[in-house]
């Protein structure tokens, strides 16, 4: 049981239990607590101006704005905001709260001071440092002559957990305030929100709020790792924005007769202007735009409607498009597979007319590595007012997948006669489906000639088909980039002394450690690939991680697919998060995957009941500044749903990209 606030808070359930009973049905069902400190107990902690001010408006927004009932906001501040009734009133008005309903949007808005503070020496730390939120008496003792520390984040976390776990996973966190601690003054009238180093007491004592961060992990399971840090990668139990970077600070305008944050002023004002409706957590980030300061949105659910669980938004075949006085820019490019040609049209919205939307057609008049010029042809005017909007291709106009049947062989295909050579034959196979025969360079030395395919839309299986082939053997004709990149493949072992959180480190020699093998393609094939490093796994037992290499100057974003060809399914295995962060891969640089820092899962082989070997195609994507690539992504042919998501910064035409394939066979260990 985690441990409850003596007070206002403890009682908050009872309470809201009856306020809920003359507001059954017809209102925005929102819980808020709102934190907000500008002065301090301690007198070595600098105060703010702007926090509690923050405070305050973001609660206006929620009642003027979206008319959430008063009764269900709390909020504390300045001396009201201590370290014990911070961590109770989440406890009472969320986890504890009989009104909250499972499903109910639950709101976590901070503005104060952040900190970064040495871990305790069992707690494995990213650089054995942990961040925390500064409550308003942090310092040296309380009344008792205890030292008072900051919240940790992975007492946070396991706040979150629980109140997931309790109420749903309908969660927002709101932090204006930075972790990267640093001078107190870091802009022109602008004050950072972080405690600079050596304030805050540190190390916090390794059991600082067990039986809180304990709560619901294992004490066993190699896949259980505690978090480092407010911001990360997987989080499952909400979703957060942040004001910058972990390295950055989050500042605040020192001005009279309002200072205010930054980031709170910025967000509020489009959260006020647009329709929540249609609006992500990921498209608002997006749309903060600070001159000093990175806004981040980090979690697996940020591409849900902002306070709407029921709604997910997937957008992986559609293209933002920025409008000006003389140009339209679409958010796309060759790393995309976009050519010179490539047509769009408007994607349905309700910004975007419905006659326009029906009539236009935009062309690719000039590509560059990650964004593209349009023109646009329709026979109706180009709406004044349309600044942003989206679109989908509807003719690549690339080079299309050879294809030999007597069917209609599907829009990213071309028909050949029964001499010329075919990239895939579709022969009439027997009762159970069509054979597909596939001549493609890389399946045909390392997967079956012939699969079976149920019988059905023949046009739309070779689509996917030809789709696969495309975004596999795509690349870059200038290769700036070809011999700086290196993909490793470790076994991974858990580090000794970590079983209560343990953590993965690899082990052993890189099963990618021999010479490129150059591999055959046929004459007359659609598809060209240069030298291949195959990696051959024989246990299947311990679990593996990859780590890239960056041996160039640019710092890189990286984004990992791994292509079956035994169902034409492209997984991905990592992409980057946020369009805001800063490069995952640093120039000269690692970035592990399925292990470490990265918040991605480990990975583990297997093969299909009954072979005995098996190969699938790993393809590294990298680019000078962060893009969408999820449309990459496709589900089997053998599945019914979707097949495969898009959005992205302003860059310039000097961006960068390159790739990489590689081979992952697995062969069983006997016969």
């Amino acid at each position: 049981m985690l441990p409850t606030k003596d007070g206002d808070s403890s009682q908050a359930p009872a309470t809201f239990a009856l306020q809920e009973d003359l507001h059954p049905e017809n209102d925005f069902r929102l819980f808020a607590l709102i934190v907000a400190i500008d002065n301090y107990k301690n007198d070595a902690i600098f105060n703010l101006s702007g926090c509690v001010n923050d405070g305050n408006d973001f609660r206006a927004f929620l009642t003027d704005t979206l008319h959430v009932l008063p009764h269900r906001i709390l909020s504390l501040s300045n001396e009201n905001a201590t370290r014990d009734a911070i961590i109770g009133a989440f406890v009472g008005h969320f986890i504890q709260n009989p009104a909250i309903r499972n499903g109910d949007a639950m709101v976590f808005f901070y503005a104060g001071h952040g900190a970064r503070v040495e871990a305790p020496a069992d707690w494995l730390a990213d650089g054995d440092k942990i961040e925390t939120i500064v409550a308003h008496d942090e310092g040296p003792s309380d009344a008792e002559g205890e030292v008072i520390y900051g919240i940790p984040d992975r007492t946070f976390d396991g706040l979150m957990r629980q109140l997931a776990h309790e109420k749903g996973d309908n969660i927002t966190a709101i932090f204006d305030s930075c972790h990267s601690g640093g001078m107190a003054r870091a802009a022109l009238d602008m004050v950072a929100r972080a405690v600079p180093p050596h304030v805050s007491p540190s190390p916090v004592p390794s059991t600082l709020d067990q039986d809180i961060w304990r709560w619901g992990l294992s004490t066993r399971s190699a896949a259980t790792v505690v978090p480092t840090g407010f911001l990360y990668k997987a989080m499952q139990s909400h979703v957060l924005m942040a004001a910058c970077r972990p390295d950055e600070q989050a500042l605040e305008a020192a001005r009279v007769p309002e200072p205010r944050g930054a980031f709170t002023v910025q967000l509020l004002k489009l959260l006020r202007s647009h329709n929540l409706a249609e609006l992500t957590y990921a498209r608002l980030i997006e749309l903060v735009q600070l001159r000093h300061q990175h806004p981040q949105c980090e979690g697996i659910n940020k591409n849900r409607i902002i306070f709407d669980a029921t709604k997910l938004v997937d957008r992986a075949h559609s293209f933002r498009v920025t409008t000006s006085a003389t140009s339209l820019l679409v958010e796309a490019g060759s790393i995309h597979g976009i050519v010179e040609g490539t047509e769009f049209t408007a994607e349905p919205s309700s910004g975007v007319p419905l006659d326009f939307a029906q009539n236009a057609v935009f062309l690719a008049t000039r590509v560059d590595a990650l964004q593209s010029a349009l023109t646009c042809e329709s026979s109706v005017p180009f709406p004044e007012t349309l600044r942003d909007f989206r679109v989908v291709v509807s003719k690549w106009n690339s080079s299309t997948m050879k294809t030999r049947l007597h069917y209609s062989a599907g829009s990213h295909c071309s028909v050949v006669g029964p001499n010329d050579y075919s990239d895939v034959t579709v022969h009439l196979g027997t009762a159970n489906g069509w054979q597909l025969e596939r001549r493609d360079p890389l399946v045909a030395r390392h997967a079956s000639r012939v699969l079976t395919i149920p019988r059905g839309d023949v046009s739309e299986i070779l689509d996917a088909v030809a789709r696969f082939n495309f975004n596999l053997y795509r690349h870059n004709l200038k290769a700036p980039l070809r011999n700086d990149l290196a993909v490793e493949l470790h076994q991974l072992e858990v580090i000794p002394g970590t079983s209560l959180r343990p953590t993965l480190r690899p082990m052993g020699d890189d099963y990618f450690d021999s010479a490129p093998e150059p591999v055959l393609c046929a004459e007359g094939s659609s598809f060209d690939v240069g030298p291949v490093q195959e990696a051959i796994i024989t246990d299947m037992e311990p679990y593996y991680g990859l780590t890239l290499v960056n041996k160039s100057n640019h710092d890189l974003f990286p984004y990992v697919f791994y292509f079956d060809p035994n169902e034409y399914s492209v997984q991905s295995w990592y992409l980057p998060p946020s369009p805001n962060m800063a490069p995952p891969l640093p120039k000269e640089g690692r970035l592990p995957i399925g292990y470490g820092s990265s918040g991605t899962d480990s990975l583990r082989f297997s093969l299909p009941s009954g072979a005995k070997v098996d190969s699938g195609f790993l393809k590294v994507f990298v680019s000078s500044a962060w893009v969408d690539m999820r449309s990459v992504q496709q589900a089997s042919i053998f599945d019914k749903g979707p097949r495969s998501s898009q959005n992205r910064k302003d860059t310039s035409f000097t961006d960068l990209w390159d790739e990489s394939i590689s081979v992952l066979t697995c062969k069983a260990s006997y016969g």
